[in-house]
């Protein structure tokens, strides 16, 4: 039997966590921003911690709601009394860090085509390297550019 206890206890939890993610992908932007490596790396595994810890929440909530019989969490919440104030504050809070995270993602695109045009800049004539992207080892041509002769 599902007890409001058990929905508070979870709805605090996820609460907690996703405004810590919020706090993090905050941090995520400045580190991006700032050009900083290390606190990326950082920040990177912290978030998908967090993030983790979210996507295990939400589960136990979902089996919750299934083995009580309710046909949505927000049925479950109104059976048992919680307000839905806080399931309302959750999903704004998953909306900002939704957001964020999208955010960030244009920001590290965008300092990704900086580099790839300024090493663009500096490769020699038919130039081919071998650089290392997002999914491993790959062939990157740089192309050709011309800077004088002699």
């Amino acid at each position: 039997m599902t007890t409001r206890a058990e929905i508070d206890a979870n709805l605090d939890a996820q609460l907690a966590c996703a405004g810590t993610l919020e706090a993090l992908l905050g941090r995520e932007r400045d580190a991006l921003v700032a050009s900083d490596v290390a606190s990326l790396e950082t920040l990177t595994r912290e978030k998908d911690h967090h993030a983790d810890r979210l996507r295990q929440l939400g589960g136990t909530l979902e089996a919750l709601r299934s083995a009580a019989g309710d046909a949505s969490v927000g049925a479950l919440l109104e059976r048992l009394g919680v307000a839905a104030d806080r399931w309302q504050r959750l999903g704004e809070l998953a909306a900002r860090c939704l957001q964020a995270n999208r955010d960030n993602a244009a920001l590290l695109t965008a300092r990704q085509r900086q580099i790839r045009s300024a090493l663009q800049l500096l490769q020699p004539a038919g130039a081919r390297q071998q650089v290392y992207g997002r999914a491993g080892t790959s062939a990157f041509d740089f192309g050709t550019r011309s800077f004088g002769a002699a």
